[in-house]
């Protein structure tokens, strides 16, 4: 399968770079991966024509990043092909299509915790101190945490997971996901 990751921006010596989290190369073994640039002159429908899945991974909210995803998005929502929103890109995603998230989550950065689906708890990580507080409107939550605030939803194959799976000894997606985008 040939899967676009999108890319945070990190500075360095004042040089600006584009960046993968080396964990999806492990992760997405045997895939094709296609890392995108962060640019806005990228024709982003031939790039996803070109592509069987977009994750939208996890990482900062610069300007150009956001416009890229939002652009790519748009356009492998435009063809039906799956998108998957890890941690950033989960949040992303559901305030892209009509849910609502909220800053100030306490002691959910940096740690471990369980998260409840309907089949069973999975311990999972999280690096952040978002919340998903409303899943976007006619979607599926697929996992909540201890507080009940939504940890993945599906809408159709439009997916999200706020933790990081690639960064998990045995990664844990949920079945409903899985089957949505390929993986």
């Amino acid at each position: 399968m040939k899967i676009g990751l999108t890319q945070r921006v990190l500075t360095h010596n004042k040089q600006v770079h584009d960046s993968l989290d080396r964990c999806w190369y492990t992760f997405l073994r045997g895939h094709e991966l296609v890392p995108i640039p962060n640019r806005e002159d990228l024709d982003y429908e031939s790039l996803a024509e070109s592509l069987d899945l977009l994750i939208i991974t996890g990482g900062g909210n610069e300007r150009l990043r956001i416009t890229t995803e939002v652009n790519m998005a748009t356009e492998m929502s435009t063809l039906r092909l799956p998108i998957l929103g890890i941690c950033h890109g989960a949040f992303l995603l559901t305030e892209i299509l009509g849910g609502k998230t909220r800053t100030g989550k306490e002691n959910h950065y940096d740690v471990e915790h369980i998260v409840h689906s309907k089949y069973e708890p999975h311990l999972v990580n999280s690096f952040h101190n978002i919340a998903i507080d409303k899943c976007p409107p006619n979607s599926v939550q697929l996992c909540t945490d201890a507080e009940g605030d939504c940890e993945s939803w599906i809408k159709d194959n439009i997916c999200a997971i706020v933790w990081h799976p690639e960064r998990m000894i045995i990664p844990y997606i949920p079945t409903e996901i899985m089957k949505a985008t390929g993986l």
